[in-house]
């Protein structure tokens, strides 16, 4: 989904950490979604779906 929030591009990343290709063969993975993140560092990103991105994704930095 895109929208606009504030004046401001939003776009809405949801990954999964295991993914059964079977049956969501187009379905984002958190690799996914970190590449993503990573060509975009302009983007402030926030993720609630994700224990360890509770405080938000930082482009080009790792997961720990």
């Amino acid at each position: 989904p895109f929208g606009v929030f504030m004046s401001g591009e939003v776009k809405i990343l949801h990954g999964r950490e295991e993914i059964d290709r079977t049956f969501y063969p187009e379905a984002c993975s958190t690799d996914d979604v970190r590449r993503i993140v990573n060509e975009h560092p302009g983007m402030r990103i926030w993720s609630p779906r994700s224990k360890r991105w509770s405080e938000g994704v930082v482009p080009n930095k790792e997961l720990t």
